[in-house]
């Protein structure tokens, strides 16, 4: 089965992607302990600089790969655009792609300030069909899938879902 038919499965079943966007969150908070873990022995030494002010630890390439590994399980059809690249692999832009951030405030970790998040998401081309933000310092996951609104999963609070952009 290609990413397309997979894509259109999961929307044709909200029940689904609703199960799905519950099981991203359950990856991403797996990812945020991990984070958390490591924040504890964090060396300042093992910082990589891919450009000015852009900074890169071995913290965010590893918790990547285990992204990486948990969401393929998860939709094995489904590629990655990645922030560090660890896949190793181009992605088809028009494909169904996760998009991952492994470690979203690299900075702010690697100085020890307790904002930083796990960021997922799952899209057909450029239509988002579901995200999650993890914030392992608060243990609150936020998600959203297509069709309903932002949903806070640690304290249960629903957003409505948003009509038009141009109302935002």
């Amino acid at each position: 089965m290609n990413g397309t038919n997979k894509e259109l499965n999961l929307l044709q079943m909200p029940h689904d992607l609703a199960a799905l966007t519950r099981e991203i969150c359950t990856i991403a908070t797996d990812a945020g302990a991990f984070l958390l873990q490591e924040r504890t022995k964090f060396q300042r030494e093992s910082i990589e600089y891919k450009g000015l002010n852009n900074l890169v630890s071995y913290v965010d390439k590893e918790t990547e790969k285990q992204l990486v590994a948990r969401l393929s399980q998860l939709l094995p059809d489904a590629g990655f655009i990645t922030e560090e690249g660890t896949t190793g692999q181009e992605a088809d832009k028009a494909a169904l792609n996760w998009i991952i951030d492994p470690l979203d405030g690299t900075a702010n970790f690697i100085h020890n300030l307790p904002v930083f998040s796990v960021s997922i998401g799952l899209a057909q081309g450029k239509t988002p069909i579901a995200g999650v933000v993890y914030d392992p310092n608060r243990d609150e996951c936020f998600s959203a899938w297509q069709g309903e609104g932002l949903i806070a999963m640690k304290t249960g609070f629903r957003f409505r879902p948003l009509r038009s952009w141009a109302r935002a």
